[in-house]
């Protein structure tokens, strides 16, 4: 629908998220391990910000002056959200759960994390085209929200887990020994 009102065709669009999709997860393999999981978690957010925040501008200014700029304005900033989301709110979720939790319990930590993540992704797509239909242009705002309040959590909960074992990482949780200490 993103593409649809930003008249350009679907097909091309989704040819282009695809490569965007791509891009992000080449960039993710060699910043994961350099910069760390929670720079990654942190600096993804901001770029899904800055891509929300262009496509709100993008398509409010498509409605009101539907020009072949603004059209494309729209769709570089969800192939941007696609790349910010890549290089961190998609995989690291997944690699840091591995590295927070002991490995009896790793099963069922991922099992639930599964359900939690497909049922997040149904309410969305069912929410969605409701939410689009009463915001327009604006309907990624509670998005913006939702990821600038991840940002606060991961800048202050999450350990980087970057180099440490699991029994670190859970003394760090536990509050038995700082990460300053376990590197040290």
């Amino acid at each position: 629908s993103l593409f649809n009102q930003a008249n350009v065709d679907p097909w091309l669009g989704t040819v282009l998220a695809s490569s965007a999709n791509v891009v992000g997860v080449v960039l993710a393999l060699s910043l994961v391990e350099n910069l760390g999981r929670k720079a990654c978690l942190i600096s993804s957010g901001f770029i899904m910000i800055a891509a929300s925040a262009c496509s709100i501008i993008g398509l409010d200014m498509n409605e009101n002056n539907s020009t072949s700029f603004w059209q494309w304005f729209t769709i570089g900033a969800s192939m941007l959200y696609v790349i910010g989301f890549e290089l961190g709110f998609g995989p690291i979720p997944w690699t840091i759960a591995a590295e927070l939790t002991p490995s009896s319990e790793l099963s069922t930590v991922q099992g639930i994390a599964s359900a939690a993540n497909g049922l997040a992704n149904f309410v969305i797509a069912v929410s969605f085209p409701h939410m689009q239909k009463a915001m327009d242009a604006y309907v990624y705002t509670p998005f913006i929200a939702v990821i600038i309040f991840t940002i606060g959590f991961v800048w202050v909960y999450v350990p980087e887990t970057k180099g440490l074992r699991v029994e670190q990482v859970c003394q760090i949780l536990k509050g038995t020994a700082t990460e300053k200490e376990i590197r040290d």
